[in-house]
């Protein structure tokens, strides 16, 4: 969970929506295009086997309703299915051609698309990630040197990046565009004043971009896979994400800065499967240090969606977050984002309590810092 926007409204404002991931689906595909998928790929040296498959197949999907030849169907199956194992089909292609054999009644099995979780790219970095709950051990003050480069060719230029954000140069190039377009928003105006450089805008609307791939995957997104390096607690990691990400923080955690302050109560909520542990370690009095940008809240109720059922609700006393929704890729309200170098003290006390709604609950108070030291 980490920061890009919160809400069930639509994207943001203006053009600037980032590139799909994936093309819809055709509503109305052949009743043979599971057997023309099922050929793509296949090796040149076994393509006349296949095609011999494939004629088989249509045999026996004529013959498969005539309850007299049962027997013939079964042999078709026995045969055929060995062979199609030898001739070694790519693994969707085998699925296909089986499925088309066996059909769904043959397995049991009666094929149902998945639940998604109903996390948009508005609201994918309001969502904890798995063990970002737990990664709250105080780091030693982290400095961010100046870089030589401008945000987005340090972004596009370090291989390391460049193997985690496979799409980063269509990334780059949604950036781009969209900080060029904010410079006529009157809304995006004044911040983009307050932060006074094309590599600061830059920053921020990277850090917002979302891929919008299938099944809410997260993975490639720059936000994603800078905080989840941020959070390692190892020497080698650290040194690791310093190498790769340091310029991108500098820049990012410079442009935050020169924002406004929102100070208020903000909340963030994660799922049932980090209650326990979160319950055990937030102690009052402890300190906790995130180590990453993190999405917060000002509306509790979007905090109980995101927390979900049995899950539990984080209430921070807030001094210095930001709110960047004008400058985000997905225009929404009531995100406040903190940065990598904020510290809280646990003030409620130790395992949490009930708040309203039935939901545990655990307090944070901000500490004083600052938001870049370089």
């Amino acid at each position: 969970g980490d920061g890009g926007g919160i809400g069930d409204g639509g994207g943001g404002r203006g053009g600037g929506v980032p590139h799909l991931q994936h093309s819809q689906p055709l509503q109305h595909a052949p009743k043979t295009a599971p057997l023309v998928a099922a050929i793509e790929g296949a090796p040149p040296w076994n393509r006349l086997a296949v095609w011999g498959l494939v004629a088989s197949t249509v045999i026996y999907s004529s013959l498969q309703h005539v309850p007299a030849l049962i027997g013939i169907n079964s042999v078709l199956i026995s045969v055929l299915l060995p062979i199609l194992f030898y001739v070694q089909l790519p693994h969707k292609a085998m699925a296909r051609l089986k499925k088309l054999w066996l059909g769904a009644s043959a397995t049991g099995q009666v094929h149902r698309e998945q639940p998604t979780s109903g996390t948009s790219p508005m609201t994918a970095h309001l969502v904890a990630d798995a063990g970002e709950s737990l990664a709250i051990g105080v780091l030693p003050t982290t400095t961010w040197e100046a870089p030589s480069l401008s945000y987005l060719d340090e972004l596009k230029g370090n291989l390391h990046i460049r193997r985690l954000c496979l799409r980063v140069n269509l990334i780059a190039a949604d950036v781009r565009s969209k900080a060029e377009e904010l410079k006529f928003v009157d809304e995006a105006e004044p911040l983009i004043k307050c932060i006074g450089s094309d590599n600061g805008l830059q920053a921020i609307v990277a850090y917002t971009h979302d891929l919008q791939q299938k099944h809410n995957k997260k993975e490639g997104n720059v936000y994603f896979e800078m905080n989840r390096e941020l959070r390692d607690r190892s020497a080698e990691g650290r040194a690791q994400m310093k190498a790769a990400w340091g310029g991108c923080v500098h820049h990012t955690l410079k442009a935050l800065d020169k924002l406004p302050d929102y100070e208020g109560t903000c909340y963030r909520g994660f799922p049932a499967r980090d209650k326990p542990g979160i319950l055990q370690q937030y102690k009052k009095r402890r300190p906790i240090q995130w180590g990453a940008f993190t999405s917060t809240t000002t509306d509790i109720a979007a905090a109980r969606r995101f927390a979900g059922t049995g899950g539990v609700i984080i209430k921070i006393d807030v001094q210095s977050g930001k709110d960047i929704c004008p400058l985000s890729f997905f225009h929404t309200e009531k995100e406040i984002l903190l940065s990598p170098n904020h510290k809280f003290i646990v003030t409620s006390e130790t395992g949490g309590y009930v708040g309203a709604g039935g939901y545990a609950m655990v307090d944070l108070m901000q500490q004083e810092g600052e938001w870049l030291i370089s």
